[in-house]
């Protein structure tokens, strides 16, 4: 038989031969061939996945929930990535090796309760990843916030102090304290005073947040005296007025009763009623006394201890 060109293709090598009938290749040496290349992919490498572990993590694809990743395994650690790495049927839990801490926060201030945590790989409703505030149940008061005066003596920012003891008070909630030196409840109008959240006060010095004391070393004098008349004209109610010249005064109750002395003799008209002054209301023109016992005003002669004469008076 006339030989014939055939050109075939073994292991990747192009050839042209001349044959006949009789030198065809052998189709058994084909099918062993084929054997070897099991995969069919050409490279004759034999590709059979003899132990049934696809990813070489050394579990097999019956016990491996991922065989394509050697990553992904029954003896993985489990973290947070949206994957189930140990293959126990849970993606991201609490148990995730890098799963984070969330702490409650009540107030929805930002700051979270240091006692109330969960773990998650994501945050909880209402959790944050801090635990810095001191009340949760208020959201004014957290690390960030202002440190104000307050009766309560609030400690706003969470720094373990309040109020005075806390150096970063905002000074625009404190108020001024005045040195009270008499102790009768009025600061000292002289004291330019200090600024206080409260009363800072001691045993030994008492301050107020009045300054209307205008003698600060006499608790007989104050806004609150009794205005009363004394030989030295002191202003005790501080109304800047003494004595006669204060309307408040108590004249009635400390006064003295003045009588007109119209003869300059020393003793004044019991008939003519007298008038209450603190001081002795004489002027230039006029006398006062606070005797009441001339018998006769009139006359500078005629009064208590002058001499008797024989004139038909009764000196």
């Amino acid at each position: 038989m006339q030989g014939t060109t055939k050109t075939i293709l073994l292991c990747g090598w192009v050839c042209a031969v001349a044959c006949s009938d009789s030198t065809a290749p052998d189709e058994s040496k084909t099918t062993e061939l084929e054997a070897e290349d099991d995969t069919q992919d050409g490279d004759g490498s034999g590709d059979i996945d003899e132990d049934g572990d696809g990813d070489g993590d050394g579990f097999a694809a019956d016990e491996d929930c991922d065989d394509t990743r050697a990553d992904v395994n029954p003896s993985a650690v489990e973290v947070c990535d949206g994957i189930d790495n140990d293959c126990d049927g849970a993606i991201d839990p609490s148990s995730s090796a890098d799963a984070s801490e969330w702490f409650f926060d009540g107030d929805g201030d930002g700051f979270g309760h240091a006692a109330i945590s969960e773990r998650s790989c994501t945050p909880p409703v209402d959790h944050v990843d801090n635990s810095d505030d001191c009340d949760d149940t208020d959201a004014e008061v957290h690390p960030e916030a202002t440190e104000v005066c307050d009766a309560g003596d609030t400690d706003e920012d969470c720094n373990g102090f309040a109020d005075d003891d806390d150096s970063g008070v905002d000074a625009t909630t404190t108020t001024r304290w005045h040195i009270d030196g008499d102790g009768d409840g009025f600061g000292d109008e002289a004291d330019a005073g200090s600024l206080f959240c409260d009363d800072p006060s001691t045993a030994s010095t008492d301050y107020v947040t009045d300054t209307s004391d205008c003698n600060d070393s006499d608790e007989a004098i104050n806004p609150a005296a009794t205005e009363v008349c004394d030989a030295s004209d002191i202003d005790e109610d501080c109304s800047g007025l003494a004595d006669d010249e204060d309307p408040g005064a108590d004249i009635a109750a400390t006064g003295t009763e003045y009588y007109l002395d119209a003869d300059s003799d020393g003793y004044g008209d019991s008939r003519i009623p007298a008038s209450v002054y603190c001081d002795d209301p004489s002027t230039a023109s006029t006398d006062y006394v606070t005797d009441a016992t001339d018998c006769d005003d009139s006359d500078d002669a005629v009064h208590p201890g002058a001499t008797e004469l024989c004139n038909g008076v009764d000196d």
